[in-house]
């Protein structure tokens, strides 16, 4: 389980079949 957080509300996820996903905070709603 590879869980890197970056930048600002940036979550990167590694999965084990080598697939990078990046899922952008802003986007899910985290507005402050």
């Amino acid at each position: 389980k590879d869980f890197i957080v970056a930048g600002k509300g940036v979550q990167t996820s590694v999965s084990p079949q080598g697939r990078i996903t990046t899922t952008w905070a802003n986007i899910k709603g985290a507005s402050k």
